[in-house]
């Protein structure tokens, strides 16, 4: 997605929503959320947050009696938004890249999830000289931790990364940490990546698609209305 610096959002600069919807991540957040990120008032976020559920951008989900939000596959597009296009040339680059990093998560037994399936969709799929950005699929499965070795697992990983110095805004950052750490390397320093799980593309309408790892078969079983192109 390319967007321009003087667009608004549901109200506010467009940087600033991109920039939220980035801290969001892969993370269930309250307005209070909003509120730390932005420096707004609890009325505020509570109002941005219903504007940007009702923009697509945002879902509610439900949780231990509480509301949260989490981003859907708008508002991940958004994030991963661009004010420049990159060249083809660079995107292949840096897919290849990307595929390279997927191997290599693969093979290091220190990460709890294995990368089974990707997928790529969007502007990379046209013939076009430049690209907003490169919009991939993903798909983890855990590795055969039972789940009490699973929770000493990720407690140890969350002790690595706090010792590299990640800063845990929540306890839904620490519990998921082992799976957005597995993304946030996968896309570390890399232009115009946006990456989502495969879940966000059953709502979309039909499209055109590419397996780069995992089964056409079990993705086409998931994902009815896409179109899978050699």
């Amino acid at each position: 997605m390319i967007i321009r610096k003087d667009q608004s959002v549901c109200g506010y600069p467009i940087a600033d929503i991109r920039k939220l919807l980035r801290a969001i991540g892969w993370l269930d957040v309250s307005p209070k959320f909003f509120e730390q990120l932005l420096g707004l008032s609890p009325k505020q976020a509570e109002r941005l947050a219903s504007r940007l559920e009702k923009g697509g951008y945002i879902c509610k989900v439900g949780k231990d009696g509480q509301t949260l939000y989490r981003t859907t596959l708008d508002g991940n597009r958004l994030a991963g938004a661009t004010t420049r296009t990159i060249s083809r040339k660079v995107a292949e680059r840096n897919l290849k890249e990307f595929m390279r990093r997927v191997d290599a998560v693969n093979s290091n037994p220190d990460y709890m999830y294995t990368v089974t399936g990707v997928m790529l969709f969007g502007s990379m799929l046209t013939d076009r000289d430049k690209v907003g950005d490169i919009d991939l699929a993903l798909q983890l499965q855990r590795k055969p931790f039972d789940d009490e070795t699973y929770t000493r697992a990720a407690a140890e990983r969350v002790r690595v990364a706090i010792e590299r110095g990640r800063w845990f805004t929540n306890i839904v950052d620490r519990a998921f940490w082992p799976i957005i750490e597995i993304k946030v390397f996968l896309k570390s320093k890399m232009r115009g990546l946006s990456v989502h799980d495969l879940e966000e593309l059953q709502h979309l309408p039909a499209f055109d698609c590419k397996v780069l790892l995992g089964s056409t078969n079990e993705f086409a079983a998931l994902l009815p209305q896409a179109k899978f192109v050699p």
